[in-house]
């Protein structure tokens, strides 16, 4: 499974050390709108099915962008919903 995780804080690296113990997990992008904090999270997990992506959740387009480039099966939202509504409203869209 091709799984993109946006949001690489707390909640995105506990998703990402999660899924680095699942072997059902092919590739998995964690992106954050600070490139650095996404590769960070990448770092802490040392397996190379992760990638780093940067990405601002709070504009639509660009959320658009990033799910047609990582093509997932998934796309799970580490977000506050809250701060980043466009990221609901790509989900919405099924984008």
């Amino acid at each position: 499974m091709k799984a993109l995780v946006i949001g690489a804080g707390g909640v995105g690296r506990a998703i990402a050390n999660i899924a680095s113990r699942r072997p059902f997990i092919t590739s998995m992008v964690i992106a954050d709108r600070h490139l650095s904090r996404a590769e960070d999270a990448v770092a802490r997990v040392k397996d190379p099915r992760f990638s780093a992506a940067e990405v601002n959740a709070a504009e639509l387009e660009d959320i658009r962008a990033l799910i047609r480039k990582a093509n997932p099966d998934i796309v799970i939202n580490a977000v506050d919903p809250r701060s980043r509504p466009s990221l609901c409203y790509a989900n919405f869209l099924g984008l």
